[in-house]
């Protein structure tokens, strides 16, 4: 059973609220929990769903948004190869100007400005172009999960449109879409790799 979409949360009131209720849901009695998520073990009926899809938009996981183009740009020339090509051609430069007036060459100078634009704009390039490649296939990546509705029994929806009082039908390998309640479980193992490391499940 979902208690609550996933939010990005600011904020460590806000955390330690949403940490309490989670706490308090936990050791709730199923029934009492149900009736304060107005649902039902056969699932939400079509007007709850309205209701709640008006109330709640959407169930993604807020992701970092890309850096402007322009700290991108900026970035792509603060590394130490620039700062030691810079430093390279700002030595060139200052012992040229102490020479003589017929002995100048600035052409080093020239060459590795030169260097330094080209490396820099490469690396902004690649960047960019991945950084773009990457916000693409996000964004033709959709997380599917079962839920067990009044009407339909169950039914494969979106991630995003998980609704708090959904009753969530997990099987083997199923990624857990929110936070949830175990309301039913035969045989349950969860591996929390991610999270911890630990490549045994628990």
């Amino acid at each position: 059973m979902v208690f609550g979409r996933q939010k990005a949360v600011a904020g460590s009131a806000a955390v330690k609220k949403i940490s309490q209720r989670l706490t308090e849901f936990s050791a709730m009695e199923r029934y009492i929990l149900l009736s304060r998520l107005k649902t039902r073990e056969k699932g939400l009926d079509i007007v709850d769903v309205e209701q709640l899809s008006e109330q709640y938009p959407s169930n993604e996981i807020t992701h970092e948004k890309p850096r402007p183009w322009y700290l991108q740009l900026l970035n792509a020339f603060l590394n130490p190869f620039t700062g030691i090509l810079l430093a390279i051609a700002l030595i060139s430069f200052v012992t040229n100007m102490l020479q003589a007036s017929g002995d100048r060459d600035l052409s080093a100078v020239m060459v590795i400005l030169i260097l330094v634009l080209i490396s820099g704009g490469l690396r902004f390039f690649q960047e960019f172009r991945s950084g773009r490649e990457a916000e693409e296939l996000r964004s033709m990546v959709k997380t599917t999960v079962t839920v067990i509705r009044r009407e339909n029994g169950r039914e494969e929806i979106n991630m995003a449109d998980l609704l708090p009082g959904d009753i969530v039908a997990l099987s083997a390998g199923d990624m857990v879409p929110a936070d949830l309640r175990v309301l039913h479980a035969k045989d349950l193992f969860i591996s929390q790799s991610a999270l911890t490391g630990e490549s045994q499940p628990v």
